[in-house]
């Protein structure tokens, strides 16, 4: 996972100039997929994990809307699952995504299609370097396995709710680290587990 900025700043000549906007940046050359939608999703989920209505419904309600966040969030990148052997997401007929704006600040972008070099401040440097990337697979991973949780047998309160914690589990294990990008996308981080918690 990359700052979008930095990526859309290098043109077909491979300089890296924050101020430039080349009409052909490394970005849609690369088709990268906008990461932002994945942390949303898992800090949606991670909310909605903890549903208010007790009854069955609310918690069969709650596992539909994660699901829901999290196909979208996904469905629009089936090359990054491909890429991560994963299964695809099936696509949506009159999906209403189609020609929506999106507003984003980071990008996916595979670390091999990154290993170049570029002139930055008139020196020639890896971008890997300049970039300092985060591997995002922890997160594809986590958000792909939650749709399939939500798609797993369930006959009870109990089980909804057991799935509705191994959701909640599985997000606390992978977002906490991610914190910091989602404060700067003015999403609200979530505390790190505590010793108690761990041991629940």
């Amino acid at each position: 996972m990359i700052v979008g900025d930095a990526i859309g700043c290098i043109g077909k000549d491979r300089v890296l100039d924050l101020n430039s906007d080349p009409a052909e940046p490394l970005c849609d050359e690369l088709q990268c997929p906008i990461a932002d939608e994945i942390l949303v999703a898992l800090r949606k989920a991670f909310t909605l994990s903890y549903p208010r209505n007790p009854f069955i419904d609310g918690l069969n309600q709650a596992l539909q809307e994660i699901r829901r966040v999290c196909v979208d969030a996904l469905i629009e990148m089936p090359e990054v699952l491909e890429e991560l052997k994963l299964p695809k997401i099936p696509p949506v007929m009159d999906d209403p995504r189609v020609g929506r704006t999106h507003v984003f600040k980071y990008f996916l972008a595979r670390t091999s299609d990154l290993s170049i070099k570029v002139k930055y401040e008139g020196k020639s440097q890896p971008l890997l370097k300049l970039l300092e990337p985060v591997a995002a697979d922890p997160l594809i991973h986590t958000v792909r396995e939650i749709i399939s949780m939500t798609f797993s047998e369930m006959f009870s309160e109990e089980q909804h709710e057991a799935v509705l914690r191994r959701i909640r589990d599985q997000i606390w294990d992978v977002l906490p680290p991610f914190n910091e990008y989602l404060i700067s996308i003015e999403v609200e981080p979530i505390a790190a587990k505590s010793e108690e918690q761990e041991n629940d």
